[in-house]
């Protein structure tokens, strides 16, 4: 997670969002893995630039996140300790 209260850090990733290319990107990423500025950081550089390299870097960011309904879900619509009421 992007550590939002590091100017370093925002400024580094403000400055790829703008990229519009996935080889500028990686020449990015590159760029800066091997200036050695951000040593201090706990940046996978290697993973980064593999992923941008991939033909579709989308789907290394797939969401994992699934949903169970239970029949005895007491935050269920309906249910006294909903916001719902």
């Amino acid at each position: 997670m992007l550590n939002k209260t590091d100017p370093v850090l925002k400024e580094l990733y403000v400055a790829f969002q703008k990229l519009d290319t996935n080889e500028k990107k990686v020449k990015f990423l590159k760029d800066h893995r091997d200036s050695e500025i951000y040593n201090s950081y706990d940046i996978k550089w290697d993973n980064l630039i593999k992923v941008w390299s991939s033909k579709n870097p989308q789907s290394f960011f797939k969401s994992t996140v699934s949903v169970d309904e239970d029949e005895n879900d007491e935050n269920k619509e309906g249910t006294n300790d909903t916001l719902d009421n």
